[in-house]
């Protein structure tokens, strides 16, 4: 069971850290072309705004519509 909740909070916490990660490069710009960032690498297509880990191979999409750069 402990080794579960470990293993589900480093889940969440890597979860986050991509989120945060895609967020702090588009509050500047959204890039329109693939970008790497230490050991993410964020993919815009025609629709939706994703980036991976490339230790973990987590990934994260966000969908364009409504996405502005501040």
């Amino acid at each position: 069971m402990t080794h579960q909740m470990v293993k589900t909070y480093r889940e969440a916490v890597e979860d986050l850290t991509l989120k945060r990660t895609l967020f702090e490069v588009i509050q500047h710009q959204i890039p329109e072309k693939k970008l790497t960032v230490s050991h993410y690498e964020i993919i815009p297509t025609a629709h939706q705004l994703c980036i991976q880990n490339h230790q973990t191979k987590q990934k994260y999409c966000y969908r364009k519509a409504g996405l502005h750069a501040h």
